[in-house]
């Protein structure tokens, strides 16, 4: 397991020096395309916050987040993606943050994410989605769940920057909280990675700037979700008896050591020839 936190111009001006050896990774945001704008314009810390980490040698990945209403659109933005993602190296998937509520209302998600995703996956990149549980959970099919890298919000409602509260399904990073106190900063978004040798395979593959020779998308391992315990509840069964008088004196007899007992009048289908 490793532990990172992801940034975007919100944290410019972070101590990056307090960041190493803290964590063990950390995603960039890369830019967005407003709707009332026409183009989308890179993260105006993206370059920074890439520099300096990558001068004290802390892993990055990146994410671009979306607002693309269309499959034609959200091919566009991957585009534009590469654009400034090219010539770098990134030891983490590049994920695609999908989770406006317009999104939910058209219920064109899996195109949506299937149309900036293929395009770079095509390029040499590990990619991945992210977004928060219940978005995940109702409006990604499994198909597209099992194919890409899965990154998912989810915190308790009572977010202290330490408590974990687990996804609802297998998932390769969880953001575990918005409020981790970190580089100078009361409140970042923290996350564990459920996978340990990515920059490593990133390496060993040729991905994502490390190298020409592309290899097919691999099979990634994922967090099984943790499922509740279960509570058994056992039950005593004194007897079964054909008619209510005798279940009754039985019920007399049994009530003097049990109190509550009580008469459960059941049904069973016989079977006559």
């Amino acid at each position: 397991m490793r532990n990172g936190i992801d940034i975007s111009y919100y944290q410019d001006g972070i101590n990056y020096d307090d960041l190493k050896g803290k964590v063990d990774f950390v995603i960039i945001r890369i830019g967005r395309w407003l709707r009332n704008k026409s183009e989308p314009y890179i993260d105006s810390a993206f370059e920074k916050h890439y520099s300096e980490l990558k001068k004290r040698n802390i892993p990055v990945g990146g994410y671009w987040y979306c607002y693309a209403e269309t499959p034609e659109r959200a091919a566009t933005e991957a585009e534009w993606c590469y654009k400034w993602i090219k010539n770098k190296q990134f030891e983490y998937p590049i994920f695609f943050d999908i989770e406006e509520k317009s999104h939910e209302k058209r219920g064109n998600c899996d195109d949506i994410c299937r149309a900036f995703l293929e395009p770079l996956e095509k390029k040499g990149y590990w990619v991945g989605i992210y977004s928060y549980n219940s978005f995940i959970e109702h409006n990604l099919s499994s198909g597209l769940k099992q194919r890409y890298s899965i990154w998912t919000a989810r915190t308790p409602k009572a977010d202290d920057g330490k408590t974990v509260v687990a996804p609802t399904s297998k998932c390769l990073i969880h953001q575990y909280t918005f409020k981790k106190p970190i580089g100078g900063f009361k409140e970042v978004d923290g996350d564990i990675c459920n996978l340990d040798n990515i920059p490593e395979i990133m390496r060993q593959k040729g991905l994502n700037g490390f190298g020409e020779n592309v290899e097919p998308p691999i099979d990634i391992p994922r967090e099984e979700p943790k499922i509740p315990a279960v509570q058994k509840i056992y039950n005593v069964v004194i007897g079964e008896f054909d008619t209510k008088e005798c279940a009754e004196a039985r019920l007399d007899v049994a009530k003097g050591l049990y109190p509550d007992a009580k008469i459960k009048i059941t049904t069973r289908v016989s079977n006559k020839g």
